[in-house]
């Protein structure tokens, strides 16, 4: 680790001094520069072991920290299979409402299809990626030191993970059981209870059963809520916000509406770069742990939740807005005012004009770069969602009119999206960007920020309630630790690199997310499943299925 502030791109032993800082000429550098940190020293790799990278496995050009943009295929196949479970999920909770003797067991299967299966079935390649350091195709068991040459290899391999799904599945199916006054939890308070349970167990079961953990820092249990449970809470919020906003305020609310979710988009890359920056980026220790596996691909799926999330609370906006008005004029404009608004964004104009308001202090950065870049794949999970909800009312018989607004808004929200995409391309081909360049930080900027650095430093230590024996100096491996970790979180945000492509299996979490997102939204609006199902007239009835879900054969009572 004492070699590599300067970073040197050869591998250099801990006994050798710290290379000094090469003197250049502070201008933008046309390409990297020397002594950039963007590649780390690392052990080479195994005979015949594999080392993700951004869509292949190889050993060349690697980067741990290189981002990855969605593909088209991947997010296809993606969206097809988290369609697929969403489907049986809404079915199994359909049947459940007409089968009062297999309900709770339908009821517990349904959870199973549409969230957990789904969404668990890729969270233990992210847990084993970011705790263990662990490629895709390797187990749990190969976390533990003694993998190699241990005989308790299959039993690891299989007692852990079934002991992390089988406390899953008990929690699943308690809520599903458990009555108050003989009456079932809701679908909300089911959601709630189980997420609340679910979540804090499986890092508790770990610590307590799993493997050591790759890294002693604290990066991968900072780093996982920013990537999952941040984008779903930072949605509810808009949504809290916004839909008392619109009956307020009227149509022209709408208005805002492509706003809103871009602050919330912006924030959320914002807090999940600094997150990523401050624990592994510029903590050399942390990388080194990390050598064989990228984690910008955390990075990524991060970004990518934001989107489809926010398409998500999108189109349930809209849907709300259409069962409470009736207004067609109340969609048309914020689908109108959205398709404009994200054209515009795509193409930089909110980028130049925040660097020209910030006078220069606001700078493009790669991350709101991939959350423009990525809306052309991650606008579409949303819709598989709608496809499924619409494919269970035929199989359970509802009656089905092409004149339904929940068509017709799908239609009209699919036509937009698709609308958006092609203008974007071809503004894209004729290179229309008003984006400001990107640049690689220079020496003098590196400079300035490192005397500020010091110089915080400094006055944080004079301010210490503690009688001062020696005034602390700056070092010259101070410097050298400084100037690595600003020009790596520098180059990380603002230097002009290209994107990878990201592995299918991060393309599933945003995918399926979003998607159950979208429904359990739409359910709630609707004041209960039996709504959204048009199983029942909300005019003839209460809240059913919403706060308690009761079995039994009237239904609508």
């Amino acid at each position: 680790n004492d070699a590599v502030f300067g970073g040197n791109r050869q591998h250099v032993s801990s006994d050798e001094a710290v290379p000094s800082l090469k003197k250049v000429d502070s201008r933008v550098h046309p390409a990297p520069p020397t002594d950039a940190p963007e590649t780390l020293p690392k052990p080479p790799p195994t005979p015949g072991d594999r080392v993700q990278t951004c869509g292949s496995l190889n050993t060349s050009n690697f980067d741990s920290t290189n981002l990855c943009l969605p593909t088209k295929s991947g997010t296809f196949l993606a969206v097809l299979s988290a369609s697929c479970f969403t489907f049986l999920g809404l079915l199994a909770f359909s049947f459940a409402e007409f089968e009062a003797s297999g309900a709770v067991l339908l009821r517990f299967l349904g959870w199973q299809l549409i969230i957990y299966i789904p969404t668990f079935s890729v969270q233990p390649v992210l847990r084993n990626f970011m705790f263990f350091g662990l490629q895709p195709h390797q187990s749990l068991a190969d976390a533990w030191p003694d993998a190699a040459g241990t005989k308790k290899r299959c039993l690891r391999r299989l007692l852990v993970p079934c002991l992390l799904h089988t406390a899953a599945a008990v929690v699943l199916f308690t809520v599903s059981v458990v009555t108050f006054d003989e009456r079932h939890l809701g679908i909300l308070p089911s959601f709630v209870v189980a997420a609340i349970c679910v979540i804090p167990q499986t890092p508790l079961l770990l610590r307590l059963f799993g493997p050591p953990c790759v890294s002693k820092s604290s990066y991968p249990f900072r780093m996982l809520p920013l990537v999952g449970f941040m984008p779903l809470m930072g949605s509810v919020a808009v949504m809290s916000v916004y839909i008392p906003l619109r009956q307020l305020g009227g149509v022209w609310i709408g208005l805002l509406m492509p706003l809103s979710f871009s602050c919330y988009e912006l924030f959320g890359s914002f807090l999940v770069t600094r997150r990523f920056i401050e624990k592994f980026l510029t903590q050399m220790d942390v990388r080194q742990a990390y050598a064989s596996t990228n984690q910008g691909i955390v990075v990524s799926i991060a970004i990518c939740n934001l989107h489809a999330m926010a398409e998500g609370a999108r189109l349930t906006l809209l849907y709300v807005d259409n069962q409470q008005n009736h207004d067609m004029v109340g969609i048309l404009v914020p689908i109108v005012s959205g398709v404009l608004w994200n054209v515009l964004t795509r193409i930089g104009c909110l980028d130049r004009f925040l660097h020209c308001v910030s006078r220069g202090r606001w700078k493009p950065n790669n991350c709101s770069k991939l959350l423009r870049e990525s809306g052309f794949c991650m606008g579409y999970p949303r819709f598989g969602a709608m496809w499924a909800l619409i494919l269970v009312r035929l199989c359970i018989g509802t009656p089905f009119s092409w004149d339904s607004p929940e068509l017709l808004l799908m239609v009209l929200v699919f036509l937009s999206e698709v609308v958006e995409d092609l203008i974007s391309w071809v503004l894209w081909r004729l290179k229309i960007n008003v984006t400001p360049a990107m640049q690689w930080a220079t020496d003098q900027e590196v400079e300035v920020k490192v005397q500020r650095r010091q110089s915080r430093r400094l006055s944080q230590g004079s301010l210490l309630p503690v009688t001062p024996q020696v005034t602390p100096q700056v070092t010259s491996r101070t410097s050298d630790e400084d100037r690595w970790k600003v020009r790596a979180a520098h180059d990380f945000k603002f230097g002009p690199t290209d994107f990878g492509e990201l592995p299918f299996w991060a393309h599933f979490m945003p995918a399926a997310t979003a998607q159950f997102h979208t429904i359990f939204s739409m359910i709630v609006a609707s004041n209960g499943l039996v709504f959204l199902l048009d199983l029942c007239d909300p005019r003839e009835t209460g809240q059913i299925g919403l706060i308690w879900w009761p079995i039994g054969h009237d239904l609508c009572h």
